[in-house]
């Protein structure tokens, strides 16, 4: 019994063994087969259409293959077949050409030498038509020069080329709303976005430009989906987006809607300075005084130096005659904010309401401690010396202004991107442009804004420290001198 079990496996071990060599053997010689004929079907036409059913699985394969080339692009059909030898030779040899030529034109573009970039991508697409790249780089050239008519129709043939290249949308829609086709711009946006809702910048265009054509609504949503892309709890953004809404309906004096707003606002971002500064703008147009105070009073407790407030401030209370009140919480602010300059101004503004000049200006030497280079200050108290009639400390005052003003270092700024430097650069760090960079001269309006006497007017502008000029006439401080002193001009 034990010998014939024995000799039973021994011959199923044997027929095992000789299946499993027929087996390999057959795999072998297809693999063979596959390599001379390059395609299964054609191996299996060449058997002589014995795998009929295989054959017709490897055809349907191949037209799946088809259709998705066909979604991709052309350029995507050409990729495909490059990286399988079908595109040989001289083809291959000019897409590398194109891409030399593509890589010059972002150089020339980083260093601001953009009419260069211009022709250098031109030869690129030159080389290759079909290059899509290269036609959404001079798109881009195209608009910064401004030609934003050539710019769209490069960029609409980019998104012809490859009709699923998000990129391409983007750009197109960036030249629809230079040219102020909000409509068309808002397509293409979404249209890159569905393509790939992963590329934000789509998303901040599309944003930005729901806010700038007043659909705030959508703005909102869009950075929601923002922040859920970015996987951020950083609410800021939907913050002002809702103050702008609040403001939109402030514009049109719908109070009570804009009052919503700017609490959502609030309640996004506790943070929100604007939307604290406009829901008490709110509130007092429905004579809610108390509640608009407030809202202030808590947006100055975690940012004292928005002199907006203050004057907001200022203005309401001294309409309600709650002087006192607001002093006291000045003062608290002054206790818990020393160095903010901004709440000593305030108080001044207040004594100086009250004809208190001492007080006032007793506030403002302590903030000019603070910003010794404020140039305003300086007038401010002289102004108010002047009102006490104590003309010499006033000259003193106005002197020390002149003295600041004469040593204000200039900056320079940028005529290309807008850079700002305290020296003059010979090519600017930010935009590559060589000697871009030009005076930003200091306008000088605190003359108007203190509402000095006329005959300081004629002096604005002339920043000579000494009396008299070369040619003997008075110059700014010669006429403010001569003014005090009671020797005007005639």
């Amino acid at each position: 019994m034990h010998q014939l079990l024995g000799r039973t496996l021994e011959f199923f071990l044997l027929t095992l063994g000789y299946i499993l060599s027929i087996i390999l053997i057959l795999g072998l010689i297809y693999y063979i087969l596959g390599k001379l004929f390059k395609s299964p079907t054609r191996l299996f036409g060449w058997v002589g259409g014995k795998f009929s059913a295989m054959d017709n699985l490897f055809s349907r394969r191949d037209e799946a293959a088809r259709q998705k080339g066909a979604r991709l692009g052309q350029r995507g059909v050409n990729i495909a077949k490059e990286k399988v030898g079908i595109i040989t030779g001289k083809t291959r040899e000019e897409r590398n050409k194109a891409k030399i030529f593509y890589d010059r034109a972002l150089a020339y573009e980083n260093f601001g030498e953009l009419s260069k970039a211009v022709e250098e991508y031109k030869r690129a697409i030159e080389l290759d038509t079909r290059y899509v790249e290269a036609y959404i780089g001079l798109g881009d050239i195209y608009r910064r020069l401004g030609e934003i008519g050539a710019a769209i129709e490069v960029h609409a043939q980019a998104t012809v080329l490859d009709l699923n290249n998000a990129i391409a949308h983007t750009s197109l829609g960036v030249d629809f709303e230079e040219n102020r086709q909000l409509e068309r711009a808002i397509n293409q946006y979404q249209r890159a976005i569905s393509l790939d809702n992963k590329y934000l910048l789509a998303q901040y265009r599309l944003r930005d430009l729901y806010i700038k054509s007043g659909l705030f609504k959508r703005a909102y949503e869009q950075e929601r989906q923002i922040l859920k892309m970015e996987k951020s709890n950083d609410r800021r953004t939907l913050a002002y987006i809702q103050t702008l809404w609040g403001d939109s309906y402030l514009a049109d004096s719908e109070f009570e809607r804009a009052i919503r707003q700017y609490r959502r606002a609030i309640r996004d971002y506790d943070r929100c300075r604007p939307a604290y500064l406009h829901l008490g703008d709110a509130l007092l147009s429905l004579g809610r005084t108390p509640s608009a105070t407030k809202a202030w009073g808590d947006l100055l407790k975690f940012d004292p130096t928005m002199q907006e407030v203050y004057e907001r401030l200022n203005k309401s209370v001294l309409k309600e005659n709650f002087i006192d009140n607001l002093l006291e919480f000045y003062e608290q602010i002054k206790l818990e904010n020393p160095a903010c300059p901004e709440v000593y101004v305030a108080l001044a503004s207040l004594y100086t309401s009250q004809g208190i000049l001492s007080k006032a200006i007793g506030q403002l030497q302590s903030a000019e401690d603070l910003r010794p280079e404020a140039v305003e200050l300086k007038l401010y108290i002289g102004d108010l010396y002047y009102k006490q009639g104590d003309i010499d400390q006033a000259l003193i005052e106005f002197e020390m202004a002149l003295d600041t003003v004469k040593n204000f270092s200039f900056k320079y700024i940028c005529r290309v991107c807008g850079f700002i430097s305290m020296k003059r650069e010979w090519r600017c760090p930010k935009c590559g442009s060589w000697d871009s960079f030009e005076t930003n001269v200091l306008k000088f309006t605190v003359f108007e804004m203190l509402k000095l006497p006329k005959e300081l007017e004629a002096a604005r502008g002339e920043l000579e420290g000494e009396v008299e000029g070369e040619d003997g006439s008075p110059t700014l401080l010669g006429r403010v001198r001569g003014w005090l002193k009671g020797e005007k001009e005639e």
